[in-house]
């Protein structure tokens, strides 16, 4: 099984065979406290026409965020631990400043809200934005689980179980076609050209 996230390609190259995603920057802001206003119930918000999301945090609002053109990075460049890697951390404002405008509909002060933290790591992204689930032909016996495209934490446990009955060869509770490794064919995961594929992915994503 390979579920490595953003390092699964690098296992995957010896065999000669490319998984049809890439890390994609995923980023969000995190205001300073204030639990009068961002109480621990604070709903959670999805907003398409912002391409925003927000929840609660500690008395504090987290702030995510999504630029119109979304930043790729290739699988070669990784380090072995995701905080020894730049995942261009001076585009905070620049993507904040793009994004705002959007938000002030729906939270008017986001000029003046302070900003205490900015958190940036990678998604998976895959072009058709779903879950890369099955078995890795032409090898037997070699699965992958990858692609969460944002949704790992609300998804893992589907995607989990999708796998479970796939390597026990059981009745999958789900279609597993439209999730299969090669359903785009080969590809080369470390080309510029299907990196965008999988950046606009994420740009053009329409829920949180």
């Amino acid at each position: 099984m390979n579920a490595a996230g953003s390092w699964a390609n690098l296992l995957m190259r010896p065999l000669g065979v490319g998984l049809p995603f890439t890390p994609v920057r995923s980023h969000f802001w995190i205001t300073g406290t204030n639990p009068g206003r961002f109480p621990a119930n604070h709903p959670f918000t999805v907003i398409p026409d912002a391409r925003a999301f927000t929840r609660s945090d500690v008395g504090a609002l987290i702030i995510g965020l999504r630029e119109s053109e979304c930043q790729a990075f290739n699988p070669d460049t990784l380090t072995d631990k995701l905080e020894d890697f730049d995942f261009n951390k001076a585009a905070e404002w620049k993507v904040l400043d793009e994004c705002a405008p959007l938000l002030q509909r729906y939270l008017p002060d986001i000029e003046t809200l302070g900003i205490a933290h900015y958190m940036a790591g990678p998604s998976c992204y895959v072009p058709d934005a779903k879950f890369i689930i099955g078995q890795v032909r032409p090898y037997e016996g070699l699965y992958a689980v990858a692609g969460c495209c944002g949704g790992g934490v609300a998804a893992g446990g589907g995607m989990g179980r999708l796998a479970a009955e796939l390597i026990l060869r059981e009745e999958p509770f789900v279609d597993p076609a439209g999730f299969a490794p090669d359903r785009f064919g080969a590809v080369d995961p470390f080309s510029v050209e299907f990196q965008k594929r999988c950046a606009d992915a994420r740009s053009n994503k329409k829920g949180g």
